[in-house]
């Protein structure tokens, strides 16, 4: 039995690891936004990302803040919660979105 794309229905085409098919693309446009943050490291430097979601709760990007502050990216969409996080969690999301685009590329 084969998978339906989460945004189509699609059963014939192959998915990316986004659960999407190749018609309609590895990722669905972001629709919400989170900002995890987690304490300074021990320089000062701050330790926050911006967490992208799709309309189903998927998540379609992550971005390292870093000094920038918020990302352009963010206007428009719907502001969830902020919420209090460790850094290795932080950590680990930038490496598991790092790979997804990866996979997703062919690399």
């Amino acid at each position: 039995m084969n998978t339906p794309c989460t945004s189509c229905g699609s059963k014939t085409v192959p998915l990316h690891v986004s659960g999407r098919c190749g018609n309609c693309g590895p990722s669905a446009p972001a629709t919400m936004y989170q900002h995890l943050r987690c304490t300074n490291d021990n320089n000062g430097n701050p330790r926050r990302v911006f967490v992208f979601y799709d309309a189903a709760g998927g998540i379609v990007a992550v971005e390292d803040e870093g000094y920038r502050g918020t990302p352009a990216a963010c206007r428009g969409l719907v502001q969830l919660p902020t919420i209090e996080t460790y850094p290795a969690e932080r950590r680990e999301l930038l490496r598991a979105h790092k790979t997804l685009k990866q996979l997703e590329a062919g690399k």
